[in-house]
């Protein structure tokens, strides 16, 4: 039996009840995908636990009021992106990522999708062009320089505040995963930014499910379980409602990625690279108005200095080689980076690297010619007898080819096409 809403307005509990029930089959009857994957998703009166509808990838918490406050409309929106948080796995993909922000950018990237889709929006939703398409691996990043922080943030096409979160935003919730705001106002809305992008329950935050002495997510195999089981699910959604082929870009793009059971090369290569840069950190003599002098660690602001490497060996054509240095050239814009490109093959090709200053667009990879065997050891060997090392190299290649005998003392990222596995770096699979 489903746990009933305590309080003295009973009819309360029972329009919310009825109103869910209605959306629901809407959306079975209207979007058979979403409706479907929604069926997994028991609907349980929050009792104080929630104060607007939120997911734990298990069921569906609500409060009363915020349903009964939204418009017909906009809970479809609401359901069908709790339905969607859970069919691409978001739940297992935070890692150590801050709460807040990495429900932010779940929030953002689904609610691009839903826009596309038509569904109507409610009061306060985020939809911002810039992250249309992107997956939250990809968002997450770009939150931390992003307007939301100080609460310039679109709703819709025109715009409504909120923030983007902090380390230390964890300290300002309550024991069970909520954060404390008031309730809404005549339109649904809550006003605090928490209570507005935190929509979504931190997975086993109760006590006795898979939940550690922190709160955090269980490093046991529960989530991959689940997120199985929510791989099988969307799949099974598919087949049962015909829909393969017929999502919107957006949506398929999403639905292929979480049924892979991998990220989008695109948003693990962004990922990668922008850590880097903000782990890079200087060394400096503080302002003496903080107190004894000393000298502290601190993240540095200087241009990234990366270094890009592609292999021209013939295993890799033109189209995949320019489509790896536009998604270089649109993270190094973001970063500030300043561009070595390489381009190799059994050597480095004539008159490369050429260098890129922050402010220069890197040119198209189609006019670079090569044809020989791979050998990785030529950029290696170039970078050493450089001044300065890169804060990060990235090569691009099918994993075939001569290593150095010996790993660099700077980051390497592999991205790689084909099944090759590489001795040491970080791989990411083209």
């Amino acid at each position: 039996m489903p746990e009933r809403e305590r309080g003295p307005d009973a009819d309360t509990g029972e329009r919310a009840r009825e109103k869910l029930a209605a959306a629901r089959a809407r959306l079975v009857l209207e979007r058979p995908f979403i409706g479907t994957l929604l069926l997994h998703l028991p609907m349980v009166p929050g009792g104080g636990r929630c104060r607007t509808l939120q997911t734990d990838a298990r069921r569906i918490l609500y409060d009363s009021r915020y349903v009964l406050a939204l418009r017909h409309g906009e809970l479809l929106f609401v359901l069908s992106r709790a339905a969607l948080y859970c069919a691409f796995g978001y739940f297992a993909r935070r890692g150590h990522r801050i709460r807040h922000r990495w429900n932010l950018a779940c929030e953002l990237s689904i609610n691009g999708i839903l826009a596309a889709e038509g569904l109507e929006l409610p009061p306060g939703t985020l939809v911002l062009d810039a992250y249309c398409g992107l997956v939250a691996e990809e968002i997450y990043p770009m939150l931390d320089d992003s307007p939301l922080r100080s609460g310039e943030a679109s709703s819709g096409e025109a715009g409504a505040g909120g923030g983007g979160g902090d380390e230390d935003e964890d300290e300002d919730e309550d024991e069970d995963g909520d954060t404390a705001a008031p309730g809404p106002d005549g339109h649904g809305n809550f006003q605090s930014p928490e209570d507005r992008y935190g929509e979504v329950l931190e997975i086993f935050r109760e006590p006795g499910i898979g939940s550690t002495a922190t709160g955090s997510a269980a490093p046991d195999g529960t989530a991959a379980s689940l997120a199985r089981a929510w791989r099988q699910r969307t799949a099974s959604a598919l087949l049962q409602t015909g829909s393969s082929g017929q999502l919107s870009g957006l949506l398929e793009r999403q639905v292929e990625s979480s049924l892979e059971g991998r990220v989008d090369w695109r948003a693990l290569l962004a990922r990668f690279l922008t850590d880097s840069a903000r782990e890079n950190y200087r060394w400096t003599r503080p302002s003496t108005r903080r107190g004894p002098p000393g000298i502290f660690p601190g993240l540095r602001s200087d241009a990234v200095n990366m270094a890009v490497s592609l292999d021209v060996s013939g295993s890799i054509g033109d189209r995949q080689l320019d489509e790896v240095v536009t998604e270089v050239g649109a993270i190094k814009d973001q970063i500030r980076a300043r561009v070595t490109l390489y381009a190799c093959d059994a050597a480095l090709v004539d008159d490369y690297p050429v260098v890129y200053e922050p402010w220069e667009p890197l040119a198209s990879a189609t006019r670079i010619r090569g044809g020989g065997s791979t050998d990785f050891r030529p950029v290696f060997d170039h970078l050493d007898r450089q001044d300065t090392r890169p804060d990060v190299l990235v090569w691009f290649t099918d994993g075939l080819g001569r290593m150095p005998a010996v790993e660099p003392c700077y980051p390497v990222i592999w991205l790689i096409k084909g099944g090759a596995r590489v001795p040491w770096g970080t791989r990411v699979q083209y």
